[in-house]
């Protein structure tokens, strides 16, 4: 790694430290957040007496007539989250971690969470601006992939493991 690389993560950590600093909350609560930002994907971290949940959803802006676009990314941190309501069910493949292999389960296609304090961050990879701000309401609603990684992350709080149907159970079928 060079010298000037190392010198700018430095400087980018300290500047991250006082962002996180600056709302008056435990930092470690920002962990599933700054993974999401760093590695990508949701993430969640808990304690026997608090627990932080990130959720990143991801839409492409694009410019029909200048040809050319980005993708906005926004993550949600929910502090202490609870589901309110899941509505309709997706069978999927899902790979965790703690898992060898993906499984087939079923999530809820729509979700509803609230939580003590709900964080958004906007990451432009465009303009290289990443604004982060508290938001004022406690219940946010999800569908589709940020609904289903949040069911997830929400599995790994409450201590249970990730279960489904393994790979090694699914028939192949060949057409000619």
């Amino acid at each position: 790694m060079e010298m000037d690389d190392l010198r700018n993560i430095f400087l980018y950590s300290e500047r991250e430290k006082r962002v996180l600093e600056s709302f008056d909350i435990d930092t470690s609560y920002f962990i599933p957040f700054l993974f999401s930002l760093k590695n990508g994907g949701s993430w969640s971290y808990s304690t026997d007496t608090a627990s932080s949940v990130s959720v990143k959803k991801v839409t492409t802006v694009y410019d029909d007539k200048r040809k050319e676009g980005y993708t906005e990314e926004e993550i949600y941190l929910f502090i202490d989250p609870e589901i309110c309501k899941r509505e309709g069910s997706v069978t999927r493949l899902e790979k965790c971690g703690r898992k060898d292999q993906r499984v087939a389960v079923k999530r809820p296609y729509h979700i509803e969470v609230t939580a003590s304090r709900v964080f958004l961050a906007t990451v432009n990879p465009y303009n290289k601006k990443i604004i982060i701000r508290e938001l004022m309401q406690n219940t946010v609603q999800f569908t589709g992939s940020p609904a289903y990684n949040m069911d997830h992350e929400m599995e790994h709080i409450l201590q249970k493991g990730i279960k489904g149907i393994e790979l090694w159970n699914f028939d192949f079928v060949t057409e000619k």
